[in-house]
């Protein structure tokens, strides 16, 4: 049980919380555990966001598709992690992706409803949910108003950054070149001589149709520089 309890409060939005309020918001509230099977799929596209969920054991993969044109970026996230707090409120609570188990894994969810009864009963909660929105936020938006500028694998990183968790990995987008030349506003020839130099420093490998990113975190280092 301990270890259980040591588990929950390493979960984002939990730390920081003691021991003993713990064991009384699992008295209080129904904290559902839910198992998933490899490649399962725990949330579909436009799904309501009616709880707020935690990835508890395990890692989930997750793909989200441009309505618009023909690009997807997917990714991982392990446990632990959260799942799409970013949209629990707002206009449109809805989740922007698809999600699945990725090997079997352990998803920890509470209603929106009971969560935000927990949000009022203590401000180390309001003030962890308040900072990873607002984080996710600044981030974004300081991503997006640099888009226009630097160089291609700069402007990659951009998107990579401003649609990928901060700990998302075996980051993959899939494109048609036109698709993706239009978003990074280049050509292709440009678009590929970028790519080729990429992958010969080790930061990506790629296709006609597909980049893959395995160490994020290194490769939005590197074209920072």
């Amino acid at each position: 049980m301990d270890n259980v309890f040591d588990k929950l409060r390493d979960l984002p939005l939990l730390q920081g919380i003691s021991e003993p309020l713990l064991h009384t918001l699992l008295e209080k509230y129904p904290f559902h555990f839910l198992k998933y099977n490899d490649g399962e799929q725990i949330i579909s596209t436009d799904d309501a966001c009616t709880h707020i969920r935690f990835i508890f054991s395990g890692s989930v993969r997750f793909v989200m598709r441009s309505v618009v044109s023909k690009i997807s970026i997917s990714y991982t996230l392990d446990a632990p992690d959260v799942i799409g707090a970013d949209f629990l409120f707002g206009r449109k609570p809805n989740y922007p992706f698809d999600a699945f188990a990725q090997g079997d894994c352990g998803v920890l969810q509470l209603t929106k409803a009971d969560y935000i009864k927990i949000l009022q009963s203590d401000e180390v909660f309001l003030f962890n949910i308040l900072n990873y929105l607002s984080r996710n936020a600044q981030e974004t938006t300081l991503s997006l108003l640099n888009l226009s500028h630097g160089n291609i694998p700069r402007r990659l990183s951009i998107i990579v950054e401003s649609l990928v968790p901060p700990h998302g990995t075996q980051v993959l987008l899939e494109f048609k070149q036109k698709d993706l030349c239009l978003l990074l506003g280049c050509r292709r020839s440009s678009l590929l001589t970028s790519l080729d130099d990429m992958k010969n420093k080790h930061l990506l490998s790629y296709t006609q149709s597909s980049i893959a990113i395995d160490d994020r975190d290194l490769f939005n280092d590197l074209v920072k520089i």
